[in-house]
């Protein structure tokens, strides 16, 4: 392919004040019309460094602004053995979305953690639904009724909880069907970004009081189960409850005065009923921290 070379005469500019939006003007119109035949181009040596500095300066900013993209990703995260992980969702935009769907791919021996799911404060009026899909695969879809937008241009929009597996290692969690929805029913989506969950054995993570602002123990349990809270900010939560199923078995509102410990106990019947099996169920933690709001999910194995 033969090269183009951009001709603009500096003779030909307009002068004083209108130069710099005639020199912008003929660099964006030699750029858009080799972007679309894929021509490469130079600049002739002729001009004056000004001139050629505003110009790749120029074709630098449109460059940049061409290349935006709109990109759906799942964020890397870390975990222990026989425990729960929590997954952000995140996307980068450069146009309003009022709506995002993909099918999240778990990796083998990971499980969804039922109604685990909750959207960031980028959400306004937003809902969200999770429908377990074969083979593994658990489909997001979150809209507004009211095509409201979703807040700012990047960051988090959606968690989610999984259980993690017995074994160590690094795992590929993925995202297919892929879509970000603008107000015209139009999928924007440009790109989509994997991510990976690194699982170590029990004691890497676990019991950190500085990083995990709540902890649930002993577990497994039989009779009483402890809830610590390490953070002075969390003035109440509300606890849900869930077996494996997605079954609601109870549901607790909790107010924490300060200069009182920040822990607290419920036994078994107020947490799981008054006949619950040997197993796995899952606490829901809502709550704020300052000015922030918080969600998290919590695994119990309750042993008789």
């Amino acid at each position: 392919m033969i090269p183009v070379i951009l001709n603009v005469s500096e003779t030909h500019l307009p002068d004083s004040q209108e130069s710099l939006q005639g020199l912008i003007y003929k660099a964006w119109r030699s750029f858009v019309s080799l972007r679309m035949t894929n021509t490469p181009f130079c600049i002739q040596p002729s001009f004056s460094k000004t001139f050629r500095l505003t110009l790749i300066l120029c074709l630098l900013a449109l460059s940049v602004v061409i290349s935006a993209q709109n990109i759906m990703q799942i964020k890397n995260a870390q975990g222990v053995i026989n425990s729960s992980v929590v997954i952000p969702i995140s996307i980068t935009n450069d146009e309003g979305f009022i709506s995002f769907q993909c099918d999240v791919l778990l990796p083998d021996d990971f499980t969804y953690i039922p109604n685990s799911i909750t959207l960031t404060p980028r959400s306004v009026d937003h809902v969200v639904n999770v429908t377990n899909i074969e083979n593994n695969t658990i489909r997001i879809l979150s809209y507004s009724l009211n095509n409201t937008a979703f807040l700012a241009d990047s960051g988090d929009v959606a968690t989610i909880g999984l259980t993690t597996p017995q074994n160590e290692g690094e795992f590929t969690i993925g995202i297919n069907n892929g879509i970000i929805g603008n107000s015209e029913s139009v999928n924007i989506l440009d790109s989509i970004i994997n991510g990976d969950i690194t699982i170590g054995p029990i004691g890497i993570n676990e019991n950190n009081f500085e990083e995990d602002k709540i902890q649930c123990f002993p577990n497994p349990f039989t009779d009483i189960v402890t809830i610590q809270i390490n953070s002075d900010n969390i003035q109440a939560l509300k606890l849900q409850v869930f077996d494996v199923k997605g079954v609601l078995l109870s549901t607790h509102d909790v107010k924490i005065n300060e200069n009182e410990s920040n822990s607290f106990s419920l036994n078994t019947n107020s947490l799981l009923g008054s006949n619950p099996s040997n197993g796995s169920y899952f606490i829901h933690f809502a709550y704020n921290d300052g000015n922030q709001e918080y969600s998290t999910v919590k695994m119990i194995q309750f042993k008789k």
